[in-house]
């Protein structure tokens, strides 16, 4: 068991390295104010089964990351990972010492 927990710590270790990598490489490649605007403000949460969870502050800037930048970060990523790099999950989120809670469900039985 403590191989299993140690194994899905560095597989977090290592999705939230990758990140920071391409965190900087789209900081040096895109202008600073459209940098600062759509990716400065997501947070990273590394989850197992190899997927790297980007949080973003407001549905607007997760489907405009979605629209625009997903591709170049999963360029990247593949660029900076080995064989086998982590999905790219994007939610609406805020970085906190627990996991993002599921968003309650629309839908009720009437």
């Amino acid at each position: 068991m403590s191989n299993l927990v140690e194994s899905a710590d560095a597989t977090q270790v290592k999705s939230v390295s990758l990140w920071k990598k391409c965190r900087s490489a789209l900081e040096s490649e895109l202008p600073a104010k459209e940098f600062n605007i759509w990716i400065a403000p997501l947070q990273s949460v590394a989850l197992a089964d190899n997927i790297l969870l980007l949080l973003a502050p407001n549905r607007f800037v997760c489907e405009w990351i979605t629209e625009h930048f997903l591709t170049k970060i999963n360029e990247l990523l593949k660029e900076y990972g080995d064989e086998s790099p982590p999905n790219v999950r994007l939610q609406v989120g805020r970085k906190t010492s627990q996991l993002p809670e599921k968003e309650p469900e629309v839908a009720r039985n009437k």
